[in-house]
């Protein structure tokens, strides 16, 4: 599979910027050879020190969003995920509709979390994360297009593991449910929740259907997303109608803990 990445956009920009920066570090050095006056000298060593602390900067690790508190009451824990999850739709969906993603999202890990209390498939796996990845369907999801170099630098940088450790990790994964002992994306899907976002954004990325539309209440109108949950997510085995409405009960569960979506005019 080919990727993208290395040479983006995003990352000719930034190449262009650091340049800048030292450029204009050697420039002041030049003019500081030739000034007389301390106090020039000094405002001038000033503005270089703070250029080089500008360009080191630009060289820190991501902050990623915080993980959500499994102990924490239920608003807090579905806004500490929508902020997650946020980021994520940002990053993929921008120019789309990321709301409705990251509402759809919400859903799916309100369900497959037990109400984002567990990382871990009750009572001991294999699928992980709130969204209950197992591991051939993020084997899935590193396959698909969406999951390009930026992302997993990005990621690389959120997680503080390399970004060859974690094409690594993607790469061990079998179409197994399970993980390989010791495997790092089966460890970053328990201990990043942003990770696990884009694991599953990438995911749902794969499906050869659009996402359902947005749903509002009543719990009747969560159908078409309990239907694509269902056939997509689930892979469609058991007792449908049963499942279906368990899903619908927590889209209707967790909506109300989320922002209301944007009106469209």
């Amino acid at each position: 599979m080919k990727r993208t990445g290395y040479n983006s956009e995003a990352q000719n920009k930034m190449f262009s910027y650091r340049n800048g920066l030292i450029d204009q570090m050697y420039r002041t050095q030049e003019v500081l050879k030739g000034v007389a006056d301390p106090n020039v000298a000094s405002a001038l060593k000033g503005w270089h020190e703070h250029i080089g602390q500008v360009l080191l900067d630009s060289f820190d690790a991501l902050a990623p969003p915080p993980n959500v508190d499994t102990t924490a009451s239920d608003q807090a824990r579905a806004t500490a995920l929508w902020n997650v999850v946020g980021v994520a739709t940002a990053d993929f969906d921008a120019g789309g509709t990321p709301d409705n993603t990251s509402r759809f999202m919400m859903y799916i890990a309100w369900h497959e979390g037990a109400a984002l209390k567990y990382r871990v498939q009750q009572p001991n796996g294999p699928a992980l994360s709130f969204f209950q990845i197992q591991g051939a369907s993020a084997q899935t999801a590193y396959n698909s297009s969406s999951m390009t170099d930026d992302r997993l630098i990005t990621l690389a940088s959120y997680t503080g593991s390399s970004h060859d450790a974690i094409v690594a990790g993607f790469q061990a994964l079998t179409s197994s449910a399970s993980f390989p002992d010791g495997n790092l994306i089966a460890t970053l899907l328990q201990q990043s929740d942003i990770f696990g976002a884009y694991v599953a954004r990438a995911l749902l990325w794969s499906f050869p259907a659009a996402l359902p539309q947005p749903a509002l209440p009543p719990v009747a109108l969560y159908q078409p997303q309990a239907d694509y949950w269902f056939q997509y997510w689930h892979g469609g085995v058991g007792e449908a109608d049963t499942l279906k409405q368990q899903f619908k009960n927590d889209c209707a569960a967790v909506d109300p803990l989320l922002p209301p979506p944007p009106i469209s005019i």
